[in-house]
Formats: C-alpha cells, structure tokens, sequence
C-alpha cells in the first residue's frame, strides 16, 4: 500500500509540473553572432489584439500546414513565441526570415507591428505568398531586458494552402544573405524564366505568322505564353483585381496552356487530325464557360482536383507523342525528351503532395521550373528538326548540283560532238559544193571541149573558148571560198577582175555602173548562196560574150527602197547585142533555179536590140523590187 501510494503521488506530481510548464511561454534565447532555427512556437486560433484578452495557446511544431493540422479551416492564426538577449539590446540588428507563409502575413514585436505582406479581405486588395520568403527586421531601440514578445498572424482562406514554416533568427547580415538566396531561386529566377519563356513563345508567334499554314507553331507561341503567365501566380504578391477573379484568370490560363500544348505535337508529327484539334478547342471553350458561370471558390477548387489526372494524361500523350515522332532521331534528343517529360512530371507531383501535405509545408513549389524546363527541350527538338530539314535541304542541293553538273558536262560534250559533226558536214558540204560545181561547171566545160576535139570538126578557137570558161569557173570556184559573206560589192568585184581581160579580148567594152551596196543578211547570205550568186552573173556575162555578138556591156548594182515594205539590192547585166536563142536558153533555166535557191527574183528581157538580166535580192522583209522595164518570162 505503501509503495502504491509512493507511485501515485510520483505521478501527479510528473502531471503537476508538465501542466505547469505547458503553460510557461516558450523563449527563445538570441545568440550573438549566430542564426537559430525556429521549430517550436504557440499557437492559438482566436484572433488576438494587443490590449485585447489572451486567447488560450497551445505548443505548435513548425512548419504547420493547415491541411494537415487543420483540414478545411480558413482564417486568422497567431503564433507567438518570447525572445531573450543575453544583454540589455542587440548590438546589431536581428532579422527574421520566413522561407514560406501562406498567405498574409503581419508581425508584431513588443507590441509594435514591424512588418506587413498582405491585406485583408476586407480591404478587397488580396495578396499572395504562395513561393515568396519574407524578411523582417527587429528594431533595436524596442528591445527590452529580459523577455520580449514576437507575435506573427497568418491568415488564408481554407483552399489557399494556409500555413507557417519554421524560420530564421539571428544577425542580419547572414539572415539576409540567406533570405536574398532564397528569394533570387524562387522568385527573380522564375521570373527570368517566364520572360525567357513568354519570348519564346513570340518568337514561335511570329514564325506562325509568316506561314500561317504551320498551326503547331502557333499552338506551341499561345501555350508558352499562356503557361508563362499562369507562372506568375507564383511570384506575384499584389494582385490587381479581387482573389476570386485572379483565381478563375490563373484556371483559365492552366487550361488553355496544356490543351494548347497538346495540339503541338500532332502538327510537329505531320499528322493532320482535324476532328482532334475541333474537339480539343471545343472541350477549351465548354469548360471555360463553366468556369465563367459559376465563380466560386468550391467549385474551382473541385474543377483543380478533377483537372489534374487530365493534365497529367495530357503531359503523358504529348510526350509519348513527340517520343513516336523522334524514335528514328538522335539519341541526345530522345533523352532530352525524357528527361523533360519526366522532369515535368516529377516536379508537378512535388507541388501537388506539397499542397496535400504530404510533404514539409517549407519546401517551396517546384512547378515554376516545369515550364521552362518543358519549352526549353521542346525548342530544342523544333530546333533540330528545322537544322536536320535544313541538312537534307543542303543534301538534296548539292546532289542537284552534282547531277546538273554531271548533265551539263554531257551536254558539253554533246555539243562538242555535234559541233565536230557540224564541222564535219560543212566540210563534207563544201567538199560537195566544189565537187558539184566542178561537175557542172568546170567538169561540163572540159567534157564539151573533149568532144568539140574528138569530132573534128570544130574550130580550135571555139574549143579555146570552152577551156576558158572551164578555167574561169575554176578560178571563180576559188574565189568563192574567201568571199565575205554578204558582201555583194566583193563578189562583183572579183568577177570584173577575173573575166575583164576575157571581155576586152572579146571587143567588148564593159560600162561598170556599181554602186556601194549594203549587205546581203547573213542568214541568207551563207556561202552557198554566194556561190548561186557568182555563178548566175558569170552564166549571164558567158552567154553575153558567146551568144549576144554584142560591141558593149554595163553591169549596174543598186539600192532600191520600196518604202515600208523592205530595201532590195538590185544587179543588171545588159548588152546591145542580139538577143539570145537556142543553148542560152537552157542556162537561163539554170540561173531561174539557181535564183529560187537564194530568195531572189530573175527577170531577163529579150527584146531586141540587146539583152537585160535583172536579179533581185531582197535585204530587209519579202518584198522584191522590180523594174519598168518589159519583161519576157522564159
């Protein structure tokens, strides 16, 4: 009995004292030169005033998540927690730094409020600490001996993730150097990125706009950018308009960005899925007018539960999609997408167990980074896609090149085998062209002189006088060869100078009444038609000396202009003999042929006394000149 008696009274004597020490404050004491972390602080969840009744406190361990603690709650807590330095005041400030409060926050110390981030509802001007660290400073002069009293308040509405981590307190200038750390990675950086984000999300803007054909580009511009913008719920700390509508305006931008998002890839993998995209849109604009229609923060926090499987899903099938599209690509862009598509998920799934509670209220959301970590590798596949087009663009030109290279050179040497061939058709030509006229001419005259011997019976001079004309024609058959072309005035001249001394042996006297003639057009004037040129004025002054038995000759050339019409050059051979009968006349038919052949018009008049052969060139257009003169066609 005794021994029990002993027990009991142990007992609630143990009872006695921790009761008691369940109601001494907690302190804290602030060393100098050194940063303590604070984990245990009271808590009470009447709004406390200072002057006004204390509330009753309880011991609370931080970080508190009120999702956890106190699920559904919204509202005012107060935390307060005493504070002891070991001489009368610091010497140098003390700061204190939060890494997280959600979602407004105020401090007091001694009674005096030393800090203020966020306003409350009744003020209509909602502030937002979702990722932003906050840092105040004590004032030195309200320090006082012995203890002194810090007192936070954090209010936030039951679906804003309220809560409190633990936090710094010591020496300013370390306090700050890790407050400004923090601040930089969690807010300047996401800011950075969604700079870097919303250009890139322009920049694929602008490339859709130069071919609005490509709508993936104009999908990927629209969902950086919305994504970006949806980013800063995260970093913004005074919004513009009342909580709800900013909470509707960030739903809405994390629909449109996915949905968006989704319809890249199916553009980048050339797969033209109309009905997909018409669907998509559809579901966008249903559910938006929903959101509209019904503001309330129940409902939104119903359709953010409801939408993450299908985001989730969403970021599934877009990387499942681009994987499909990249399985033949490098291997350096298959893991960058996979790493990025898991990195995605893996950094959603932390802000979503951070917002349930599953883990410490103090880590900072990751889902700022998702973004840019996202359009960063999907820039790099569009990047690498448009340099492989561009590679097999390059390809495909150098082998164009390459094969009209390869064609010009068998056209060159095409043309070089029928240039020889040309050549050597000319040469075969020209070689016909002698043996023709020495056929016809030359050949002629020296076959009639073999007869005119063998039978006997003819003069020697008429025999002579055929083996001139042979030599002649030779003669004028070497002359044609270095002939320039079209150049009538050259031709003419070469016949005065090989057939004037035959004339003036004939008793002949030869009028020369040439003028300066302009040239024959090459096109007609090659080097055969030179040649029917020379013959048919050798043939016309050969018959005049043989046949006409005439005492003078006049060979005449001019321009003749026939207006609008064209310009003729015109060549007359007249005598003042006979006339021509038998023989002649089957050398006209010759020099009627020969004519046709070069364009030109023959017209001989046999009107005694004398004979008149008129041979037309046309120079400019088909209009041929003619002359006043009767004319008798054979």
């Amino acid at each position: 009995m005794g021994v029990f008696l002993r027990w009991w009274f142990a007992g609630g004597l143990w009872l006695l004292v921790s009761a008691a020490a369940a109601t001494e404050p907690l302190r804290v004491v602030v060393v100098p030169d050194q940063v303590v972390s604070v984990t245990q602080v009271e808590m009470a969840l009447e709004e406390y005033r200072p002057g006004a009744a204390a509330p009753g406190w309880s011991r609370q361990t931080l970080p508190d998540a009120w999702s956890v603690s106190r699920p559904r709650f919204g509202g005012t807590v107060d935390y307060r927690l005493l504070l002891r330095y070991p001489d009368a005041a610091p010497k140098q400030p003390i700061a204190l730094s939060i890494p997280r409060a959600s979602m407004e926050v105020q401090l007091w110390f001694n009674g005096l409020r030393v800090g203020r981030d966020g306003a409350w509802p009744q003020e209509r001007r909602p502030v937002r600490l979702w990722n932003t660290p906050l840092l105040y400073v004590l004032p030195g002069e309200h320090w006082q001996p012995g203890d002194n009293l810090l007192h936070l308040q954090v209010t936030a509405e039951h679906n804003q993730g309220g809560g409190l981590s633990a936090f710094r307190l010591g020496p300013e200038d370390p306090v700050r150097a890790d407050h400004e750390w923090r601040l930089w990675w969690q807010n300047r950086l996401v800011s950075a990125l969604n700079v870097f984000v919303v250009s890139l999300g322009a920049f694929f803007l602008m490339l859709w706009g130069r071919h609005p054909a490509q709508r993936h580009y104009g999908y990927f511009g629209a969902a950086a950018i919305l994504m970006a913008l949806s980013n800063v719920n995260m970093v913004v700390t005074s919004t513009p308009v009342s909580s709800g509508d900013w909470e509707l305006l960030v739903h809405l931008l994390l629909l449109w960005g996915p949905l968006l998002l989704a319809l890249f890839p199916l553009g980048f993998a050339r797969l033209h899925q109309p009905m997909v995209e018409r669907v998509t849109l559809g579901f966008g604009a249903l559910v938006t007018a929903l959101l509209l229609a019904e503001r309330g923060h129940a409902w939104l926090s119903w359709w953010a539960a409801a939408m993450l499987p299908v985001l989730v899903l969403d970021g599934v099938a877009i990387v499942w999609l681009l994987r499909y599209v990249q399985r033949e690509q490098p291997l350096l862009d298959n893991l960058l997408l996979c790493v990025a598509g898991f990195g995605a998920l893996g950094l959603g799934a932390h802000d979503v167990m951070v917002r349930l509670g599953w883990l410490p209220f103090d880590q900072p959301y990751a889902s700022p980074y998702m973004t840019p970590l996202l359009m960063s590798a999907l820039c790099w596949l569009v990047a690498g896609d448009y340099a492989r087009s561009q590679q097999r663009l390059s390809n495909a030109n150098r082998e164009l090149a390459q094969r009209l290279a390869q064609r010009e050179r068998e056209l060159q040497a095409s043309f070089e085998r029928l240039a020889e061939t040309e050549r050597e058709c000319a040469a075969t030509a020209e070689r016909g062209r002698i043996l023709r006229d020495m056929h016809d001419g030359v050949g002629a005259h020296i076959t009639t002189a073999m007869r005119q011997l063998e039978g006997g019976r003819t003069e020697p001079e008429l025999v002579a006088q055929t083996l001139r004309d042979s030599l002649d024609q030779l003669k004028l058959s070497i002359d044609a060869m270095n002939l320039p072309p079209g150049d009538v005035n050259a031709l003419l001249a070469s016949l005065r100078y090989r057939l004037q001394r035959r004339i003036e042996s004939a008793g002949l006297v030869l009028h020369w009444a040439v003028d300066r003639l302009p040239l024959w057009p090459v096109g007609q004037a090659d080097t055969a038609a030179m040649r029917h040129l020379q013959f048919i004025v050798f043939e016309g002054i050969s018959n005049a000396l043989q046949h006409a038995c005439a005492t003078e000759m006049t060979l005449g050339a001019t321009t003749l202009e026939a207006g609008a019409t064209g310009t003729a050059i015109c060549i007359t051979l007249s005598d003042n003999g006979c006339g021509l009968s038998g023989d002649p006349v089957v050398a006209l038919h010759t020099m009627r042929e020969r004519a046709r052949m070069v364009s030109a018009d023959l017209q001989v008049d046999l009107t005694a006394p004398g004979t008149c052969v008129v041979l037309t060139l046309p120079v400019r257009g088909l209009t041929v000149a003619t002359t006043t003169a009767a004319i008798d066609r054979v």
